[in-house]
């Protein structure tokens, strides 16, 4: 016998006469209940099992989770944790009627948790709302969109007012930067009597922000700076895979859309995520790549190799 029922704790019950039988099962998925129909003696007398197909989540319903940030990875997860459906921004499924927790990042990978209903043959919007994201990094970045992606790179160190100053021409608004023409691989920058060895490659541009400890690196590519929207995915993936979010960081960068050009940072990053290595990109500001006798040297910027006070090699 198959039954389709709802999901939640039932009672079946058998009878034949005088003889019965009854459990207590939970369905959440497609469950099997075999049941003993004879009398109420002990369980270990009975002979004839017949069986019983109990079919969880016939009823289905259609949900729809928007986020107030298009670039935060959501989740819909069933109440025993199992992940159901994702997406970046706006998440829309049809699942079992049922009860599921919507959980999306923000930007500082915080998860934030949302009870929602589903309900059968019926459709439900949920709104999420997350703090604004931090863009100081982009903000910085965005000021050197008319840099030439394929002959130039850029480094550049955002201090507080009146706070630490790099060894790099002040372009005004606590941004201290150099465009490098043909750029090697890697760039040193003095701060504060440290040495900061920081990787490079044309179509790159490295943000340093020196606002609080510890110091913070990002990267982008110059091509995607034309388009904010193009830049702020790859910001965001940064930001939750150096909070450990890896899945949610893979999700944002494959939603993302490029920009016209080379794109070595994404290509690395890609790369980083577990993607095959791929031609054109920066694979040496990987800190997976460095050599292990170097690494502690490195700066807690990951995916990213930025050395602090890094002996030079004889």
């Amino acid at each position: 016998m198959r039954l389709n029922v709802p999901q939640r704790r039932h009672r079946v019950i058998a009878s034949l006469g005088e003889r019965w039988d009854r459990r207590a099962v939970d369905v959440y998925a497609d469950t099997t209940v075999r049941l003993t129909v004879d009398g109420p003696g002990p369980a270990s007398l009975r002979q004839f099992t017949p069986e019983l197909m109990v079919k969880g989540g016939p009823a289905e319903g259609a949900l729809r989770v928007v986020a107030d940030d298009p670039f935060a990875p959501m989740e819909l997860r069933t109440l025993s944790g199992r992940t159901v459906a994702s997406a970046v921004g706006d998440l829309a499924a049809i699942v079992p009627a049922g009860q599921y927790t919507a959980a999306a990042f923000d930007d500082a990978a915080r998860e934030h948790l949302q009870p929602v209903e589903v309900l059968a043959s019926n459709e439900a919007t949920v709104a999420v709302r997350l703090p604004g994201p931090e863009l100081t990094a982009v903000r910085h970045a965005l000021r050197h969109r008319d840099a030439d992606p394929r002959r130039q790179a850029v480094v550049c160190v955002v201090t507080e007012p009146g706070g630490l100053v790099p060894d790099l021409p002040y372009l005004g608004d606590d941004q201290y930067a150099r465009t490098l023409q043909d750029p090697p691989d890697w760039v040193t920058v003095s701060l504060a009597g440290h040495t900061l060895r920081v990787p490079l490659a044309p179509g790159a541009i490295a943000v340093l922000t020196a606002r609080q400890a510890p110091l913070s690196a990002a990267f982008y590519d110059l091509a995607d700076l034309a388009e904010e929207r193009a830049t702020l995915p790859l910001d965001r993936a940064q930001r939750l895979y150096a909070a450990g979010r890896r899945r949610a960081a893979a999700q944002v960068l494959r939603a993302a859309r490029t920009g016209p050009g080379p794109s070595p940072v994404r290509a690395a990053f890609a790369e980083a995520l577990g993607a095959p290595p791929a031609d054109g990109a920066m694979r040496h500001a990987l800190a997976a790549r460095t050599d292990p006798d170097e690494r502690a040297f490195l700066l807690p910027a990951e995916p990213w190799a930025v050395f602090l006070d890094r002996p030079d090699p004889t």
